[in-house]
């Protein structure tokens, strides 16, 4: 859609953005605002599907090694 207009996403941290330059399949893609030392940035949704599957998406991540993480829960 061009905004996260869709879903009740929940920000925190740095802005995130819409970026239609680094889609992987599609359209666009999420982006953070970039981070510094002991700082993060977090964007999650909570929805419930219908029937039992699977559901995959592709990441890029962009860190300081041995600093900076990406977690999923």
């Amino acid at each position: 859609t061009g905004d996260f207009s869709n879903n009740d996403w929940v920000m925190a941290g740095t802005d995130w953005i819409v970026d239609n330059t680094l889609a992987y399949n599609g359209n666009y893609s999420s982006k953070s605002g970039s981070i510094s030392h002991n700082q993060e940035s977090k964007m999650s949704v909570e929805y419930n599907f219908g029937e039992n599957g699977k559901i995959s998406f592709y990441r890029k991540v962009d860190s300081e090694m041995n600093y900076d993480f990406l977690y999923f829960s």
